[in-house]
C-alpha cells in the first residue's frame, strides 16, 4: 500500500510541476510571441514546420493539430528535409524550426538553405544564446522596445548581429554614428548581466535614463561615477 501512495504522489508531483512549467509561460510570452503568430496568420502558404530527435516529434504533433484547426501545416524531419524533403518548402511558406538546443548540425544546415530561398522563419528553443536563437531574432522588433527607434543606422545591425553569435567584432565608427547602441542592445536582448565601462559617465547616464524612459523593461540597474 505504501508503494502505491508513493505512486500516486510521485504522478501528482510531475502533473504539478508540468502545470507550474505551463503557468510560468505567461511570464515570457512578448512582443517575438506576437510577430510570430501575425507572421503565422497574415502568411499566403503553409507553416513548415521542423526539428529533430523529440523535437521532430512534438513538431509532428503540433503540425496534425494545426491541419486539424484550420492552418495548413507540414512537417518535415530537418533530417531528410537535408536529402530532397526541403523541396516540399514554398517560396512563401514560414518555417518553424523546434530545437531544445538550437544548435544540432541538421538544424544549421537547414537553417541556411530557407533562408537562402528568402522564406520567414520562426525559432522555438529553449537555449536564448543558441544558433538558432540569434538567427531568428528580430532585431528591429528589439529596438524599437528597448530603444523606441524603426530602423538601425548604417552597419548597426551587422555589427549587433556579430557580437551576438560571439564573435570578435572590431568598429571604427564617427562621433555620432551610434557605437553606444551597437554593445548596449546585444547585452539587453541576452541572458546574464552586461558591465560597460566607458570614461563618458554623463553620456552614459543620460543614455540609461533615456533608455528607462522608453522601455517598459527595466533591463539597466545603475550607472557608477
Amino acid at each position: 500500500m505504501n508503494n502505491y501512495s508513493s505512486i500516486l504522489r510521485t504522478a501528482n508531483l510531475v502533473f504539478a510541476n508540468q502545470a507550474e512549467a505551463i503557468n510560468n509561460m505567461s511570464s515570457i510570452l512578448d512582443d517575438n510571441f506576437l510577430s510570430a503568430v501575425k507572421l503565422i496568420n497574415n502568411s499566403n502558404g503553409k507553416l513548415i514546420i521542423t526539428g529533430i530527435g523529440k523535437s521532430a516529434i512534438i513538431a509532428m504533433k503540433i503540425s496534425a493539430t494545426l491541419n486539424s484547426t484550420g492552418t495548413k501545416s507540414v512537417f518535415i524531419h530537418a533530417s531528410d528535409a537535408l536529402h530532397g524533403d526541403s523541396g516540399i518548402i514554398d517560396k512563401n511558406d514560414v518555417v518553424l524550426f523546434i530545437s531544445k538546443s538550437g544548435s544540432t548540425t541538421e538544424i544549421r544546415n537547414l537553417v541556411g538553405i530557407v533562408k537562402s530561398n528568402g522564406n520567414k522563419t520562426i525559432a522555438l528553443t529553449s537555449n536564448k544564446k543558441s544558433f538558432l536563437s540569434n538567427e531568428d531574432i528580430n532585431l528591429e522588433l528589439e529596438l524599437k522596445k528597448f530603444f523606441g527607434f524603426q530602423k538601425f543606422r548604417g552597419l548597426q545591425k551587422h555589427i549587433v548581429k556579430s557580437i551576438l553569435n560571439n564573435k570578435n567584432t572590431f568598429v571604427i565608427m564617427p562621433t555620432g554614428g551610434g557605437k553606444s547602441l551597437c554593445y548596449q542592445l546585444p547585452a539587453l536582448i541576452s541572458d546574464g548581466i552586461a558591465v560597460v565601462v566607458s570614461p563618458l559617465i554623463a553620456l552614459m547616464k543620460n543614455q540609461v535614463d533615456a533608455l528607462r524612459g522608453i522601455s517598459r523593461y527595466d533591463g539597466i540597474a545603475h550607472v557608477f561615477n
